[in-house]
């Protein structure tokens, strides 16, 4: 009877642990969720880029634009000297 009670008394302790992990588990998973609703809910009011972040990118992307067009022309003024025909631009 005595090996009873104590066995009881162990697997109450037991449960009580557990219970106390799934608590701390369970407040661990509401923090997680607050802070990942949170994060959804500023991605969906604030879709893609910022108004800095896009100017940024049109720069760059016409900075590069310029660059190659720059190039180009470049080449098409250095074949036009070079059979001093203007419609030379197809020649190399």
């Amino acid at each position: 009877m005595l090996s009873q009670d104590l066995r009881s008394e162990m697997t109450d302790q037991e449960r009580a642990n557990i219970d106390a992990l799934n608590q701390q588990f369970l407040g661990q998973q509401q923090q997680v969720g607050n802070t990942r609703l949170s994060q959804y809910q500023s991605i969906l009011n604030n879709p893609g880029l910022s108004p800095a972040d896009k100017a940024a990118v049109t720069g760059q992307s016409q900075g590069a634009l310029a660059s190659a067009f720059d190039s180009l022309q470049q080449s098409a003024q250095n074949g036009l000297a070079r059979t001093r025909n203007s419609a030379g631009f197809g020649t190399s």
